[in-house]
């Protein structure tokens, strides 16, 4: 008899905080909806398509993403640093650090954004994200520590005060990571819901009285 009470007191204790929280969450959902549907109304207002736009905005992005990532490899990542100069065989680029894995990105990366910009497959938006996060954890989890801290190369260790400083290699190949991340996931945010462009844009046609078959002689 007294379980029942029990789950009584403790639905009751839940509910306040529930009904405290209810009202900012749809303050928060009003306040994004409107300031959404204000943007894309001086969108309209001027002239521009806000879908348009913004799959332009995103092809652009994915585009210089590819282009960064695969340049990148070709340029110096970090080089070692000793009190006066570089460290003979310090300078090393990205390739060389993490074994062209950011140049492979880039080029399975780019017909999965056109797959997805162009095609609206939502397995090609998902892809491009899953590409983009891994080039993310390769820029910071590969390349970040090496970029900064104490270098392990060996010619170093004969040198005193050490020093690796991250270069234009670095720099490049992480803001391909970003935008590639950014085409990826508002690719996916934007129109990942729906299958393809064709079907949201295609008409649907009701069939007319005219279109429907006639009755045959001897029916």
């Amino acid at each position: 008899m007294n379980a029942p009470a029990r789950r009584t007191a403790a639905d009751h204790s839940k509910g306040p905080a529930r009904s405290r929280l209810a009202p900012w969450l749809a303050r928060g959902r009003s306040a994004g909806e409107q300031m959404g549907s204000q943007i894309e109304g001086r969108a309209r207002r001027r002239g521009i398509d806000p879908a348009r736009f913004a799959a332009t905005a995103l092809a652009v992005a994915a585009g210089l993403g590819v282009t960064a990532l695969v340049v990148s490899d070709f340029l110096v990542l970090f080089e070692v640093r000793s009190i006066t100069a570089v460290v003979p065989g310090g300078r090393v680029t990205g390739g060389a650090n993490h074994a062209y894995a950011m140049l492979i990105v880039g080029l399975v990366a780019a017909p999965m954004a056109f797959g997805a910009l162009a095609g609206g497959s939502r397995p090609a938006m998902i892809a491009l994200a899953a590409l983009a996060a891994v080039a993310v954890g390769i820029a910071l989890i590969k390349d970040l520590p090496v970029a900064t801290g104490p270098s392990t190369l060996k010619q170093a260790q004969a040198y005193q005060s050490t020093t690796a400083a991250p270069q234009a290699g670095f720099f490049v190949e992480t803001l391909g990571a970003a935008l590639l991340l950014i085409a990826g996931g508002g690719t996916l945010m934007l129109w990942g819901g729906r299958s393809s462009h064709t079907e949201r844009s295609r008409p649907r046609v009701r069939p007319s009285a005219d279109d429907a078959p006639s009755p045959s002689a001897g029916d």
